[in-house]
């Protein structure tokens, strides 16, 4: 039988027998005799059926569709041998295709999810950007569907990721964390210094140093790196105290999600990298109205470095050859070289270099690395020559 002619039975079906549809899914759920059951055989053979055409004109049964009226803002990314053909995109349609079995964008298979990504690449950042974001959304979608079963949380999502595709020899998770999907930060996040490097507008043809240059910084979009694999790149949380070293993804990532993500780990020895880099920065083309940025930037390299032990930050610190790295207001000074002095009118202040009240919540940071709080005269003369 022709194609055509089968697609329009097809039709015929969805327009004539809708209510009869819609009778044996309901009868279903009740006692079952004969005739249910020879209904629910006549069902299963009308959802299993290639009845009806894609948007490549290829017949296809109902459960290989993608609802096209859920989460249409996905619907860009669809490729079009998932979706119903034109003639089919109306409500009426829809609504018993459902009854079918069709799915949402949110049950995608891994086969499914890795031909996407394979079309995204030649798509418009816009797209590949989109991709990223259902990604999540289909995690998102297995952890709160085991919320409202009796599965556990991590088993669901471990299911989906480790859902093997034959055709593509790979797993889903094993995938993503080989490909480039994760959008990066491009932009300075805000209070992040302008004049502070920033990882996420470099270009391919970086000098390698890990610290650009202001060629660099003015590269063309075209250049850019603007994807990367999880692993090489970091959550956007961390974006503040890696930003000049490391690429910042620029996904909003449940906390529940981060750890099944794989993204790349944030260690001490990268914090002080980045630390230095702002102290250089800050030396060679700061301005007086950046220095709070500089000051928010500093803040959220300590608090993460108050979390690590202090003979590990030493170490970090002398392997970096940074010795100047407290800010003290309008610069940045050692370890050796800044005092806590709490009488904002001491007539001390003004000779030597004092922490910031900004910075009081670090004291016991400051001082378990060797700030004094207290210092006599012969002291401060000698450190303020």
């Amino acid at each position: 039988m022709p194609a055509i002619k089968v697609h329009s039975i097809g039709k015929w079906l969805l327009l004539n027998c809708a209510s009869y549809l819609y009778d044996s899914n309901s009868s279903n759920n009740k006692t079952t005799n004969n005739n249910s059951k020879s209904s629910s055989d006549l069902i299963e053979l009308i959802k299993n059926a290639k009845l009806f055409f894609n948007q490549n004109n290829e017949l296809c049964a109902a459960y290989q569709f993608i609802n096209p009226m859920f989460k249409e803002r996905y619907m860009p990314i669809l490729e079009t041998k998932c979706l119903p053909a034109k003639d089919l995109m109306e409500e009426k349609f829809i609504s018993i295709l459902k009854e079918l079995k069709m799915r949402n964008c949110l049950q995608l298979k891994v086969d499914e999810i890795i031909d996407l990504y394979e079309n995204s690449v030649k798509q418009t950042d816009i797209n590949r950007r989109l991709l990223a974001e259902l990604i999540i959304e289909i995690l998102i979608n297995r952890l709160q569907d085991s919320k409202s079963s009796s599965l556990d949380s991590a088993t669901s999502i471990e299911k989906v990721l480790n859902e093997y595709s034959a055709s593509k020899a790979v797993t889903l998770r094993h995938f993503l964390m080989s490909v480039s999907w994760i959008p990066l930060q491009r932009e300075r996040p805000q209070s992040y210094p302008q004049s502070l490097s920033w990882k996420g507008s470099e270009s391919l043809a970086s000098n390698g140093s890990g610290i650009s240059s202001p060629s660099t910084l003015i590269s063309s979009s075209s250049t850019q790196v603007k994807f990367s694999s999880p692993r090489e790149c970091v959550d956007s949380a961390f974006a503040y105290c890696v930003g000049s070293v490391a690429c910042v993804s620029d996904l909003e990532i449940p906390i529940d999600l981060k750890s099944y993500i794989d993204l790349k780990q944030v260690h001490l020895d990268i914090v002080v990298r980045h630390l230095k880099l702002t102290t250089k920065c800050f030396e060679s083309s700061a301005l007086k109205v950046e220095w709070y940025d500089y000051l928010t930037v500093s803040k959220r390299c300590y608090e993460f470095m108050s979390t690590c032990d202090p003979q590990d930050i030493i170490r970090e610190l002398k392997a970096n050859d940074l010795n100047e790295w407290i800010w003290n207001g309008a610069g940045f000074s050692s370890i050796s070289s800044i005092f806590i002095i709490t009488e904002k009118d001491h007539p001390l202040c003004s000779h030597v270099a004092v922490l910031p009240f900004e910075l009081y919540v670090f004291v016991k940071f400051f001082e378990r690395l060797g700030i004094k709080k207290t210092t006599r005269f012969k002291t401060i003369r000698t450190n303020s020559k």
